[in-house]
């Protein structure tokens, strides 16, 4: 899954919601964050990669 975060998106929530889609069984989503230049990877059973 790929969420990508707008200018009026606070990105607390966003990081929220992406620990809830990995909760209920999403083994690989991608958070892009064009406004701090970064890519949070959630991986299953894994610690959250950022790049």
């Amino acid at each position: 899954m790929i969420e990508l975060r707008s200018k009026t998106d606070r990105l607390t929530p966003i990081q929220e919601k992406m620990q809830e889609y990995i909760k209920n069984g999403l083994r690989l989503g991608w958070l892009i964050n064009p406004q701090d230049r970064q890519v949070e990877i959630y991986r299953l059973l894994k610690a959250v990669e950022i790049i």
